[in-house]
């Protein structure tokens, strides 16, 4: 009977066949390179593939792949197909305990600094290590902690800094870490790595993407240290400018101004004086003609924040009660709009002549509003 080959096994399903084969076989480089590339085959990403690398696992791909990389570092091609094969086992849960016990970040982080300069490699070991760290909070601390993981990551990224996704998938470590362990940060680390990804924002090669992940990164930090972000201000409102087109990084932009309202104030009035305002001026009135509702209430949470500690500018103030007109159902959007009418009321005019009306209006729309017939009295109460 002929031998069962990787290819055959694939075609069968025989997943323990193939951990079997590709270790019969250990010293012959092309039977451990196709064994790396079946276990990819095997698992459908179409269909999330969790079930596949779940078997994968349990017949022992997850250490096939470990020891594959750990004997042949001098090897580009397996530690290439290695971290591929070890981030489609990474879509099983069980999976990531399985390369949590076997110290599987100990391996990525040893072929990335072994493979440093071959962006080809870096490219995959840190797309692998960016979908373990989000998936494995006890690897993301010892990455940080233990391997001083940002200062790693932030020396691969500037070694490539035109590989656009080493970038990006560096970033997503990097907002990993910072997202849940940003009291652990030192000081010189958030000013360095700010520095860099500050840099990408004003790169006009950089995709959406990797922009949503450096304004994240700014997001985790910012309270930390404000003044390493945004004592030059003038990258955030030119990045809102330029991109106001793209949704989703509009509304990470908004999520960063508000909480930096909350950080540093003194930034936040800055980066309006900047031109900020204008820019959530003009996304106000694109969102609002495109009926984006969501985005449409985020922008008013921010324009809310705003007037919280500057109602100054009333150029906003007729798009806000456009809104206020347009989405008379979306309660917690005319919540944030009965807050903002308050705070401009003093400066307002005439401009606010039809809001005891409109507001007794909104009252009897939503009776079961607590907090928004609240605010509408209230509202009501400073308009006399």
């Amino acid at each position: 009977m002929p031998r069962l080959s990787v290819e055959d096994a694939v075609d069968a399903k025989n997943y323990a066949a193939i951990v079997e084969i590709t270790r019969q076989e250990w010293n012959d480089r092309h039977v451990l390179v196709a064994g790396l590339m079946a276990i990819q085959q095997c698992i459908d990403r179409q269909k999330h593939g969790e079930a596949e690398a779940k078997v994968l696992g349990a017949v022992g791909a997850c250490e096939l792949v470990l020891d594959a990389m750990k004997d042949n570092m001098e090897s580009e091609e397996v530690q290439f197909y290695g971290a591929q094969a070890f981030r489609f086992l990474a879509m099983s849960s069980r999976n990531i305990l399985r390369f949590e016990a076997k110290h599987g970040l100990d391996q990525l982080h040893q072929s990335l600094v072994h493979y440093v300069s071959v962006p080809r490699a870096i490219r995959e070991e840190l797309w692998t290590l960016a979908t373990f760290l989000a998936a494995s909070e006890p690897s993301t601390r010892r990455f940080l902690e233990d391997m001083d993981g940002a200062f790693v990551l932030l020396q691969l990224l500037e070694r490539h800094l035109d590989n656009q996704d080493i970038q990006q998938h560096g970033c997503h470590c990097l907002v990993t870490m910072a997202t849940r362990f940003k009291s652990r940060f030192r000081d010189e680390v958030i000013s360095a790595t700010g520095l860099h990804l500050v840099g990408l924002t004003k790169r006009s090669s950089s995709t959406v993407d990797l922009l949503v992940a450096c304004v994240r990164y700014v997001t985790a930090l910012v309270e930390r240290s404000p003044a390493v972000f945004f004592d030059d201000p003038a990258w955030f409102p030119s990045l809102f400018q330029s991109h106001r087109d793209h949704e989703a990084l509009v509304l990470e932009l908004v999520f960063l101004y508000i909480t930096l309202w909350h950080a540093s104030p003194r930034h936040a009035l800055d980066i309006s004086l900047h031109g900020g305002l204008d820019c959530v001026k003009e996304c106000l009135a694109l969102y609002l003609n495109r009926r984006a509702e969501s985005t449409v209430y985020e922008l008013l949470r921010l324009v809310h924040h705003v007037f919280k500690l500057s109602a100054d500018d009333m150029a906003i103030l007729p798009l806000v009660l456009e809104c206020q007109s347009v989405y008379d159902v979306h309660e917690r959007l005319q919540i944030e709009v009965c807050c903002i009418v308050r705070l401009a009321a003093p400066k307002a005019g005439d401009s606010l002549a039809n809001q005891r009306g409109v507001l007794l209006r909104l009252q009897k729309l939503h009776p079961t509003s607590s907090i928004l017939v609240r605010e509408c009295q209230a509202t009501l109460a400073m308009l006399q």
